[in-house]
């Protein structure tokens, strides 16, 4: 389950799971061409997520953090390295981690827009609200 803060501070369902905006180009263009690449990082992202619980650790910062864990020691990280560019990679992960929240049957996850985003971009940083 997947919800946002919205600019007023309050707590609204997410949008379906696969969103439509021209931004999710990137999702889409990937599923077609790099399907295995993508599911392997769904994969991680679960596997990574599941093992901070079974060690213990019920929450870890938020998505960025996951980001930087994973895309530093990823068994595929030369393919995905090869597949994006730095901008696309941050995007993708963003989107392949949105499609996990959503599946997530035990967790409740929250995105909010972030403050360090670049300049004329919406990025936003996905953190447990509450759950499991």
């Amino acid at each position: 389950m997947i919800s946002f803060i919205d600019s007023k501070g309050d707590v609204k369902p997410a949008p379906p799971r696969i969103p439509s905006g021209t931004h999710w180009n990137v999702y889409h263009r990937a599923m077609r061409e790099a399907p295995d690449l993508c599911r392997a990082m769904y994969d991680t992202i679960a596997q990574t997520v599941q093992s901070k619980f079974n060690a213990g650790t019920r929450e870890f910062p938020n998505s960025t953090w996951l980001g930087k864990e994973i895309l530093s020691s990823w068994g595929r990280k030369t393919e995905w390295d090869v597949y994006c560019d730095e901008v696309t990679s941050g995007v993708l992960f963003g989107e392949i981690m949105w499609t996990y929240m959503w599946d997530d049957p035990t967790n409740e996850w929250c995105t909010t827009l972030t403050p360090n985003a670049n300049e004329g971009r919406e990025e936003r940083v996905y953190f447990l609200r509450g759950g499991n």
